[in-house]
């Protein structure tokens, strides 16, 4: 449920602005930088028997999606050494 999008930054759309009074051709190279962003949310489940809670987790990077995932696999881990 997350959403990843290249964009241009607003910073090299500054630069690329300001560059082309000054420098001219070279200043158009900024509009070549992407960035990348996520935006979306990660559900997160869980399930005893008849009991079952969803829970969603709000993410801003992909970073923040894999963290999200680790978590979950370590109380898992957790919860089958207890079991």
């Amino acid at each position: 449920m997350t959403q990843t999008r290249e964009e241009i930054p607003q910073w090299a759309i500054i630069c690329a602005i300001v560059g082309a009074f000054l420098i001219c051709l070279f200043s158009l190279f900024f509009l070549l930088v992407k960035e990348r962003r996520t935006t979306g949310v990660v559900q997160v489940m869980v399930q005893n028997g008849n009991f079952v809670h969803v829970t969603s987790v709000p993410v801003q990077s992909d970073m923040m999606v894999a963290d999200v995932h680790n978590r979950v696999n370590y109380a898992r881990s957790l919860g089958s050494t207890f079991a």
